[in-house]
């Protein structure tokens, strides 16, 4: 009996005996030791002489056992409340062996031979076919096992009644355990290395042991629980009785403590009782194992199979504590916790009546095993609910394939092995207990196959972590899981609505903070008030036409034609607590008294995100007076001021139809409104949860620059933005402010804006020392507009030197702190005079940090002229990205010294000309450090002789050629990209056309042979400073052939990127030249050769400075043929340590063996790898695709790295 000293409860374990209607209460005690609740077998057999054995629902129900998995003494089963146990009568049986005829057997012999199966040859345990797939088998319900070794098992944590009799005798210190077990056989196991679970088995070597116990049962099928029990009852009166002779009589004396019990607030259950300890201050989120600690008397042996399973709780604890603390946004369809858990296999037997019963669920995950998605209502979280969350499972046809979850393992894998062991292993947050998985019967041994796939697929688990002594020490621990991003979560969640996994019967509902918890129906409805349900009800009406609750995104949509059943409509929001987004459609003309009630309505309903449709979107004098000239002001300053609102949108109808918004995803629609404003947008309000609540506002406005100053007077103060913008359907000028966070450690970001009626806002910014950026976006200024702006940041706009130039130069004027001056110049004036224009104003300037002059271009990227640092001439730098078209002859004359960067297409020869002048030696030194030659073979002859000039005086570090073996014909790069240039600086460089309109100097029409000719000539020129070569178009192979004629052009010591696309009509190495060219990249030591054939100087300290050779980073082949032996050879040419990019497109089909060979060549540590990319047009089987997988897993691959093998993505 226990009792509680202030009510004297008393707990009792209720029975059911054959023959009896009403069940008989039994009360429970507490173990002097395991300090457990129990009831004493004594007690039982008193109440039913008869009893053998006791069971629940066909289970067997085990004996109370300590930390070794021993009996414990005094003898009992553990109490389980609200159950009925069913008490089983028979006879004690001492026979030594007991048989039973069934088909298919196991015999297992405790203290003799090892186990035999029915089919010699074959094992038993874990098998793992390298082409059929794998079997996972844990047989043994696979609990996490300690670090003492394969056989050390722990106890199972979940619920104590089990589908699985594993019982231990004790002899002198030597166990004997038999495991009756359900086995998968397998005819083909392979070993996996170190996460081979091991052959699960009995082990036959037992010492002096003198129990025998030999046990038949059929494969697969059920074991009879009779059969269990007398074959444990015979050896363990054995034993005992054995140990008694030997020891004496040291029985503990059965007592019955008294101890103080205390009933769960959530459940009602008892708790278990604790020793008396001082107060300690308690800590507003504690992290621990759910399950009680033993007591602290000496177990009788040194090491405590619990002590290590408590020691892995801990580990888990550290482990989760990040995720224990996640709070979810109204933005987030999902819950907290999601797991996955496979889907067991079930044996069935056919009787001789010809019945058909459902046996033990197999414990093993085969390759067809399917998972299912399982998610934890957040219900823990919500103040009412009183009862743990449970599972939510989809329905059956929502079962995953393991295939599937190869693409989302690396998403999210560590998180949901996280996940999983915090249930396992019942670590909670606080007294909330809202992770405890349901009574059932296999809950706990799917939790353990699901970890123990998860390792096998490379992801950490503690049990792993443990069970490998890693942590070498009870202080050890692992480092916390990193949250999933927000694009790692929202991928995830994208896969499984893409493949129909969805939650459900669960609703977002609101709780303290502004933070949703997805609460279940069944949790919803005990703790809602009638009211509540009365609103749910008539709000999941379909026969209501104008109001409707969408549950899965927890939205009321209404369309209302009056202010009164809008006013109704706000209070069944109000009244139903899970309401997160309110889409209200008004169809009617709103006046300005209707604007003020329904402001008044939105500041004080109580919901995530609201998202209205007016019709009335005519402006009004009120609204033109602030510059928000379509008026509804009312209702923007009613979402400003209501603090509980986390987004509002506010819409307008458009005058054209098409236009008209589609929604079907509230929740999506209003997040994708902030990154692509819809058509008839108002005013877009989100405000950020958290410490920093500040609002993100876009507002459309008439006149922006007068909209900036009342919306400040209007917030009360600029200090509540994080960002403002206002916008014009047909903008004149955009205006975008970005506020400094408070905290972020820039100076002045810590000022607020207390004087906000004042109209000068200069002021505000400059007692801010200047943190925030305000950018202004013109199409085109009108003659009053920039006279207004005093205060930007950056400045974009179109731009004319004739009509523009005295206005910009009075806004650099008046903007002391403007840092970045964007001009878009249509008329292609010249660039030098745009900066000379300029030139004095930029050099007095407080601030200026780059001016850029964009000219356009038909069918081809923008020229851009960048200066940057014009405010100081000696640091002033020049960027060039120019066409044949551009007025380049005054840019070359005047900043030639400062050009830094240059990329040149199909320039005009008399531009070169002034540029081969000013890189004489004799002008003195240059910057340029960049440069990139577009189209070689599309150059006149004078233009690639002094571009060879140039190359060769001037030490470049950086030089990409860029050609084609291809005749060039009319239109043949039109859409074609410069991605390949694969660097981050030319990235907006693209092919152009060969029919664009500029005047361009055009080689005229040449062959294919000519083509390779020209291209081969200025190659072998310029060989010992190239550093990245692209060929397009054309037959590579003749090409080639015009190098090999060259022995030097193998002497390329600076190359490290290799772009090839287009023809070939050989194999990759059918031409000596390229093989030779790889194999000369190799690491190692390499000596320049001569400079022989390179024409113009060539100052000898250029190639001294060439220790050794540059190895190859960027690899890139696109449509060739490659043999497995020519992948074999440039796979011992490449350094794949080095690699940065690496992308093949081959022709021809892949060996399987050839991609094995790719990816054991990437090292373990590819922190430099950022793109591998290998493809046939083909997609590998299965088994490919999981032997690959487990060769990509050991890597260490870093964050946005993208591995994509025959369209199969790894990471």
């Amino acid at each position: 009996m226990v009792e509680d000293q202030s009510t004297f409860e008393t707990y009792f374990q209720a029975f059911r005996a054959p023959g009896e209607q009403e069940p008989i209460l039994i009360p429970v005690v507490r173990h002097p030791i395991l300090n457990e609740l129990y009831v004493l077998w004594c007690d039982i057999t008193t109440c039913f002489p008869r009893a053998t054995r006791v069971q629940y629902t066909n289970i067997f129900v085990p004996m109370l056992k300590d930390d070794r998995l021993y009996r414990a003494k005094p003898h009992g089963i553990r109490h389980h409340p609200d159950i009925v146990l069913d008490v089983i009568y028979g006879d004690w049986v001492s026979s030594k062996v007991i048989k039973q005829k069934k088909r298919g057997v196991i015999r297992g012999t405790i203290g003799g031979d090892a186990i035999h199966t029915a089919n010699d040859g074959e094992s038993i345990g874990d098998t793992i076919d390298g082409e059929g797939g794998e079997t996972l088998d844990m047989s043994d319900s696979a609990s996490a096992t300690t670090h003492h070794g394969a056989d050390d098992t722990l106890p199972i944590d979940g619920d104590d009644i089990l589908g699985v009799s594993d019982w231990t005798v004790q002899v002198e210190g030597r166990s004997v355990q038999a495991s009756v077990q359900e086995t998968n056989i397998s005819s083909h196991s392979a070993s996996i290395g170190d996460e081979d679970l091991g052959a699960v088995g009995v082990d036959g070597a037992v010492g002096e042991a003198d129990v025998e116990v030999k046990v038949e049962v059929e494969v697969g099928g059920k074991v009879e629980d009779e059969v269990r029990e007398k074959a444990e009852v015979e050896a363990e009166a054995k034993v005992e009785t054995e140990c008694s002779a030997r020891a004496g009589s040291h029985t503990t004396p059965i007592q019955q403590p008294k101890s103080t019990t205390e009933r769960s607030p959530e459940t009602g259950h008892p708790l278990p009782a604790t020793p008396e300890k001082e107060d300690v201050p308690k800590p507003s989120v504690a992290l621990k194992p759910a399950a009680a600690k033993p007591a602290t008397t000496e177990p009788p042996t040194t090491m405590s199979i619990h002590e290590d399973h408590l020691r892995i709780a801990d580990v888990v604890a550290n482990r989760v504590k990040d995720i224990l603390n996640i709070q979810n946004s109204w933005w987030n369809s999902y819950p907290k916790y999601f797991c996955f858990l496979p889907v067991l296999a079930t044996t069935t037997e056919t009787t001789a009546t010809g019945m058909t019963t459902s046996g033990d669920s197999l414990d093993k995950i085969s390759d067809k095993t399917v998972f299912q998605l399982c998610n934890y209502c957040d219900c823990g979280d919500v103040a009412s609910q009183k009862d743990p969350s449970h599972w939510t499972f989809g329905n059956s046809h929502t079962d995953v394939p393991q295939e599937h979850l190869a693409s989302i393992i690396p998403l999210v894998g560590e998180f949901i092995v996280a996940v999983l062991e915090m249930i396992k292993y019942r670590v909670v947050a606080g007294d909330i207990i809202g992770l405890f998985p349901e009574s059932t019967l296999d809950i706990h041994r799917r939790l353990s196959l699901a970890i123990r796939f998860f390792e096998l697929k490379g992801v950490q688990s503690c049990e792993k972590y443990v069970r490998d002594n890693l942590a070498g020490s009870s202080s050890g621990m692992l480092d916390p899981v990193a949250l999933p991003s927000q694009e790692q979560v929202h991928d995830f969640w994208r896969i499984i609505k893409r493949r129909s996994w969805m939650t459900h019967e669960m609703m977002p509902h609101r709780i303290e903070g502004g933070h949703i918890a997805w609460q279940c129906m069944l949790h919803w409805f005990p703790t809602s008030s009638t009211e509540s349900e009365r609103v749910l009800g008539e709000l999941m009406d379909r026969t209501s036409k104008d109001i409707e609750y969408a549950t899965e995104t927890g939205a009321v949509i209404s369309t209302v034609g009056t202010l009164k059943r809008a006013r109704e409509v706000f209070r069944l929001v109000e009244a139903l607590s899970i309401t997160t987004i309110l889409r209200m459609s008004l169809q009617w003309e709103l006046t300005q008294d209707d604007e003020r009630e329904i402001a008044k309505e939105i500041v004080k309903v109580s919901v995530a995100a609201i998202h209205i449709t007016v019709q009335r979107a005519s402006a009004v004098q009120d609204s033109t007076n602030t510059g928000l000239g379509y008026g509804l002001v009312p209702l923007v300053m009613a979402a400003f001021q209501n603090s509980k609102l986390d987004a509002f949108v506010l819409l307008a109808p458009t005058p054209d139809e098409r236009h008209k918004n589609y929604i079907s995803d509230e929740r999506s629609y209003i997040v994708s409104s902030f990154e692509s404003p819809p058509a008839g947008m108002v005013a877009l309000i989100s405000r950020r949860t958290g410490q920093d609540e500040r609002v993100k506002a876009i507002l459309r406005a008439s006149d922006a620059a007068l909209a900036v100053k009342s919306i400040r007077r209007i917030a009360q103060g600029f200090h509540n933005f994080s960002q403002l913008e206002f916008t014009r359907d047909c903008a004149d000028m955009d205006i975008t402010i970005t506020f400094a966070a408070p905290g972020s450690g820039k100076p002045g970001c810590e000022v607020e804006d207390t004087d906000h009626n004042n109209r000068d806002i200069v002021s505000f910014f400059e007692s801010r020392q200047w943190c925030d950026e305000i950018k202004c976006d013109f199409d085109v200024i009108s003659d009053g507009a920039y006279s207004r702006l005093k205060c930007l940041t950056r400045l974009s706009m179109i731009f004319t030197l004739a009509q523009d130039r005295a206005k910009v130069r009075e806004i650099i004027r008046m903007n002391r702190n403007l840092k970045t001056l964007l001009l878009y110049n249509v008329v292609h004036d010249d660039p030098s005079q745009i900066f000379e224009a300029f030139k004095s104003l930029l050099f007095n300037h407080p601030s200026i940090e780059m001016l850029r002059v964009e000219h356009s271009h038909y069918r081809m990227a923008p020229s851009m002229f960048t200066w940057s640092n014009p405010s100081d001439p000696a640091k002033m730098k020049v960027e060039m990205t120019c066409h044949g078209g551009d007025r380049l002859q005054a840019m070359f004359q005047r900043y030639a010294p400062q050009i830094e960067g240059l990329t040149l297409e199909r320039p005009r020869p008399e531009d070169i000309a002034v540029l081969e002048k000013s890189s004489r030696l004799k002008k003195g030194p240059m910057a340029l450090r960049r440069m990139a030659i577009l189209w070689v073979n599309q150059m006149e002859e004078s233009v690639r002789h002094d571009l060879k000039t140039i190359i060769l005086r001037r030490d470049i570090g950086e030089v990409v050629v860029v050609g084609s073996a291809a005749a060039p014909t009319s239109g043949n790069r039109e859409g074609e990209t410069g991605s390949r240039l694969g660097d981050s600086r030319s990235k907006s460089v693209t092919r152009s056309s060969l029919d664009n309109r500029n005047k361009a100097s055009s080689s005229g029409n040449i062959s294919s042979t000519t083509a390779c000719t020209v291209m081969a000539d200025f190659v072998i020129a310029v060989r010992s400073k190239i550093t990245m070569l692209t060929m397009c178009d054309g037959t590579h192979s003749k090409l080639f052939e015009e190098l090999e004629q060259i022995e030097e052009s193998l002497d390329m010591p600076r190359l490290v990127s290799i772009s090839l696309a287009g023809g070939w009509d050989t194999t990759m190495f059918g031409c000596a030249w390229f093989e030779k060219l790889i194999k000369s990249k190799r690491p190692g030591p390499y000596v320049a050769s001569s400079s022989g054939g390179m024409p113009g100087p060539t100052p000898s300290i250029q190639l001294e400075n060439i220790a050794r050779t540059s190895v190859i980073t960027a690899f890139h082949l696109a449509q060739v043929a490659i043999l497995p032996e020519e992948w074999d050879r440039l796979i011992t040419y490449l350094d794949f340590s080095q690699l940065v990019n690496f992308d093949v497109f081959q022709t021809n089909a892949f060996n399987l063996r050839t991609l094995f060979k790719l990816a054991d060549a990437i090292p373990v540590d590819c922190g430099r790898l950022a793109k591998f990319t290998v493809h046939d047009g083909r997609i590998s089987k299965e088994h490919a695709y999981k032997a690959l997988f487990e060769r990509f897993r050991t890597k260490r691959i870093g964050k946005n790295v993208r591995i994509l093998v025959r369209g199969m993505r790894f990471y």
